[in-house]
């Protein structure tokens, strides 16, 4: 924001330009606190995202377990009721079924490892941001603050600069000489 002159009026600054000006301060500073908050939002809604696709990625792996886990329970039990005629076609199942499941249980691990990858890439990408936000809202509170310290500066000198005026005033009119 533009730095503010005011025209002098009175006892010190022209209190409309002053007030006008911090309308105007208020209004920026509200707008750019009311474009933050809508990117937390967003940054919110897009975490929330993530989540989700990470337990619908945990729910699909369960149920590719469960799949596997039924598919492996249905062997054994072909196996059993053939095992007496077939004791080596029982061996080749048992592997195979022992494959089957190191494979899902790899597919698992690795679809689950890739979302866990992505949600804490994204949150950590989220809380950057969010951090960067937040920074740019305590900067532009100090600099509110500097420049409402140093208007404060301002008119504490104009009004000392106008009570002196006047007391000097106040002497001339009576005579005295100080």
């Amino acid at each position: 924001m533009a730095e503010a002159m005011f025209a002098k009026a009175g006892r010190g600054y022209n209190r409309e330009q002053v007030d006008a000006f911090l309308v105007e301060l208020n209004a920026a500073f509200a707008e750019k606190e009311a474009a933050l908050n809508d990117r937390i939002r967003e940054l919110s809604a897009a975490l929330a995202e993530a989540e989700e696709k990470l337990l619908e990625s945990t729910a699909k792996n369960a149920e590719l377990e469960e799949t596997y886990s039924a598919k492996l329970a249905e062997k054994e039990k072909e196996c059993e009721a053939m095992h007496a005629s077939i004791g080596q076609r029982l061996m080749t199942a048992d592997t195979r079924a022992e494959e089957i499941v190191a494979n899902a249980q790899a597919q698992a691990d690795s679809v689950l490892a890739g979302a866990r990858r992505r949600a804490e890439l994204e949150s950590e990408r989220i809380v950057a941001e969010t951090r960067r936000s937040c920074a740019v809202i305590g900067q532009v509170a100090a600099e509110l603050s500097t420049r409402m310290n140093a208007v404060s500066a301002e008119m504490r000198k104009t009004e000392a600069y106008m009570n002196a005026a006047l007391e000097d005033a106040r002497r001339k009119a009576t005579g005295k000489k100080g």
